[in-house]
């Protein structure tokens, strides 16, 4: 008897076929007789060189796996959540049936081969190079002297530069540099209170097709409920501001030692950084995270966070 075999829809990057090939290991774990065939594309946000706000923005890397979704070409996608827009709507066709467990979702400093942080803190002007928002913003909070220049491309890409001399340093994710094997390369990993992680940064999740609910019922079984929850208190952030790829807004939700659960969600102005936080706890035995959520973006909006934000279109 033939087993059934599941199409996983990837990026073609050298990161994405890394977290394909875990999330293929997952699911064997969970259901050894599927056959996982990994199908790596190229998306539109891969072939652009420029400022990628200007194409869309972060959802330009996954438009191209939910048109093959939609066209069954593949069945099923696996996407970095914080690569899924929070002002746009999912399609009402395709659903997310399973949130991985959360890698560390820390930003973390790369320097130029060569460059000791002693050297970089003392370097006068330094270039730091970054295509998000919200990192813009925490490089001049951190370094208010700084220049911030675009880099984009993969990994490999953006080292490539750096250690050319185009750039001083790069902020990128930590857990990033580490599936590709460049954990060597990381100075340092910044704090929570540095630099806020976007929302659902660190977190991987598998998008299906709704009418393919039964017959993938199996894939919740990768489900992880913290990074679910998680998910659902920050990207309610992101849609209680609108938040689009202009936006420089950031979202962490965690366990705390209460037994409950904290989030904290900031909003920057990208070409100052200077920022509004708020946060609120989730008492214990709370599942409330969608509101948790609401009510930290309506403080957030109370203090006047609004001025920080581009309007949708703009």
């Amino acid at each position: 008897m033939k087993h059934p075999k599941l199409r996983l829809g990837t990026r073609r990057s050298p990161m994405a076929i890394v977290v394909a090939g875990t999330a293929e290991r997952l699911i064997k774990a969970v259901e050894p007789r599927i056959e996982v065939e990994i199908c790596p594309f190229v998306s539109e946000g891969d072939l652009i060189k420029g400022d990628l706000k200007l194409y869309g923005g972060k959802g330009t890397f996954i438009k191209d796996l939910e048109r093959r979704l939609l066209a069954n070409e593949i069945d099923c996608a696996i996407h970095a959540l914080k690569d899924i827009p929070g002002d746009v709507q999912m399609h009402e066709e395709l659903m997310l049936i399973a949130f991985l467990s959360r890698e560390d979702p820390r930003d973390a400093l790369v320097l130029r081969s060569g460059l000791s942080e002693e050297e970089f803190l003392a370097k006068q002007r330094v270039r730091i190079g970054t295509s998000a928002p919200r990192r813009r913003a925490a490089a001049l909070r951190l370094f208010p002297d700084c220049a911030v220049e675009l880099s984009r491309g993969n990994v490999n890409t953006r080292l490539k530069n750096l250690d050319s001399g185009l750039h001083d340093a790069l902020i990128l994710s930590g857990s990033g540099l580490d599936r590709v094997g460049f954990h060597s390369r990381i100075a340092r990993l910044f704090s929570y209170d540095e630099v806020l992680p976007a929302a659902g940064q660190g977190i991987l999740v598998l998008q299906i097709r709704r009418e393919d609910l039964n017959r993938c019922s199996y894939l919740r079984i990768v489900n992880n409920e913290e990074s679910e929850n998680a998910a659902a208190a920050e990207r309610e952030v992101l849609a209680q501001l609108n938040g689009n790829c202009h936006s420089a807004i950031a979202a962490h939700c965690w366990a705390v030692e209460s037994g409950g659960h904290k989030l904290t969600a900031a909003v920057f102005d990208s070409a100052t950084g200077n920022c509004l936080e708020a946060a609120m706890e989730l008492p214990l035995n709370s599942k409330d995270f969608t509101e948790l959520g609401a009510k930290v973006a309506e403080q957030l909006i109370k203090d006047g966070c609004r001025k920080f934000l581009t309007p949708v279109g703009a």
